[in-house]
């Protein structure tokens, strides 16, 4: 029953920390690994956003420039 209490407790909190009884066995973690990408700056999601406003702005335009005969009524 203990084993059992145990499991279930490390499927529904895998945030704790794994307790490793065997010194053999031995992991990377993947939230402590170097490679893992910083979090975007607020200047740097700013620019982003604007970067995706400005390519739907131009795929509009090269929309009603390919197709005039599509009638756009802008909101």
């Amino acid at each position: 029953m203990f084993m059992l209490k145990k499991s279930a407790a490390d499927y529904m909190h895998p945030e704790l920390p794994a307790v490793v009884t065997d010194l053999i066995a031995t992991a990377y973690s993947y939230f402590d690994r170097h490679s893992v990408p910083e979090v975007d700056s607020v200047k740097e999601a700013e620019y982003f956003a604007q970067v995706v406003v400005d390519m739907i702005l131009l795929k509009a335009l090269v929309t009603d420039y390919m197709h005039p005969e599509i009638l756009q009524v802008l909101p």
